[in-house]
This record gives structure tokens, C-alpha cells and sequence, in this order.
């Protein structure tokens, strides 16, 4: 009886698959709908409804059976049990989602402390240099400042020296206008 009525059921199933999956135009269709159509209601009268019957109460009491002596506490325990297993994996994710942020705290710790450092290092490097080029200029200055003394000593020497020479030409410049005098008045009586 199973297998007739599955071959009856699947008969039909496949009927209607491949008529609607045919390429065919209406008036086809609905010629081979209802020639399927046709040739299933005469399987359905060849049935003994008696077995059909039969069947079917064969599977409704197999379901009442499976109902009744159904082991609900089995059942609530698997459950349970399943349960119990898929906290412990969410536990154990949890545990481990922890650690993560545990150790990327750290790590953040870690690497804040060394840019720290680093920063601190840069900023002492800066300050370094920022007081080597302050002691450099300084330098410079006092030196520019010490040659332009010198400079200006130099200058006053030769000054000085240029003054005296100034002087010493001036007289004896002088001294030659007054012996050219000397002179020209002697000439001067000579030719008288």
C-alpha cells in the first residue's frame, strides 16, 4: 500500500513539474493539464480506500505513540545539557574576549610609555640643541664683539700713526717751504 500511494502522489508531482516546465502554449498545456488530470482521478478510483485508510491511521497512531511515550525528562535534560555546553563555550569566548582586552590594555600601556620616553627624548634633544645654538650665537657675539674691539683699537693705532705721519710731513713740509724761502731770498740777493 506505501509504495502505491507514493507512486500514485509522485506520479502526480511529476505530471505537474513537467507540464509546467514544458515549453508549450496554452492550448497544449491545458490538453495535457487535463489528459494528467484524467489519468489521476482514475488512479484515485482505483484505490482501495479501505488501505488508504488503513494507512493513515496506521501513521496517526504512530504519532500518538511517539507523543506518549515521548521521555520529556530526557528531553529537558538533552536540552540542558546542550545548554550547559553552549554557556560554557560563551563563558570560555567571554574569558577569552577578556584576556584580548586585557592584553591590548598592556600593550597600550606599553606603547604609551615608550612614545612617552620617546617624546621625552625628542623634547630633551630639542632643548639640547636649542641651548648649543643659544651658547653658539652667544659665542659668536662675544667673539664678533672682541674682534670689533680689536678693530677698533687697530683703527685708533693707525689713526694715531697716520696723525703723527700727517704731522711729521706737515713740518717737514715746512721746514722744506722754509728752506725754499731761505733760498729763493738768497737767490734773490744773488741776483741783485
Amino acid at each position: 500500500m506505501k509504495k502505491r500511494n507514493i507512486f500514485v502522489l509522485g506520479t502526480l508531482i511529476g505530471a505537474v513539474t513537467s507540464l509546467l516546465f514544458s515549453p508549450k502554449s496554452g492550448k497544449e498545456l491545458q490538453k495535457d493539464l487535463l489528459k494528467k488530470y484524467e489519468d489521476a482521478q482514475e488512479k484515485i478510483k482505483n484505490l482501495d480506500k479501505d488501505e488508504v485508510k488503513a494507512y493513515f491511521d496506521a501513521k496517526l497512531e504512530d504519532v500518538k505513540a511517539s507523543i506518549t511515550n515521548f521521555d520529556w525528562d530526557q528531553s529537558k535534560a538533552d536540552i540542558e545539557l546542550k545548554f550547559s555546553d553552549i554557556k560554557e563555550k560563551i563563558n570560555d569566548i567571554l574569558g577569552s574576549l577578556e584576556d584580548a582586552k586585557s592584553d591590548l590594555a598592556g600593550d597600550a600601556q606599553g606603547l604609551k610609555e615608550e612614545l612617552s620616553d620617546d617624546f621625552t627624548l625628542v623634547i630633551d634633544t630639542v632643548k639640547d640643541t636649542a641651548q648649543n645654538v643659544k651658547n653658539t650665537a652667544a659665542d659668536v657675539a662675544d667673539t664678533f664683539k672682541h674682534d670689533a674691539e680689536a678693530v677698533v683699537e687697530t683703527v685708533k693705532t693707525v689713526a694715531q700713526d697716520v696723525k703723527v705721519a700727517a704731522s711729521e710731513i706737515a713740518e717737514t713740509i715746512k721746514s722744506d717751504k722754509d728752506e725754499n724761502e731761505e733760498v729763493e731770498i738768497e737767490i734773490e740777493k744773488t741776483e741783485e
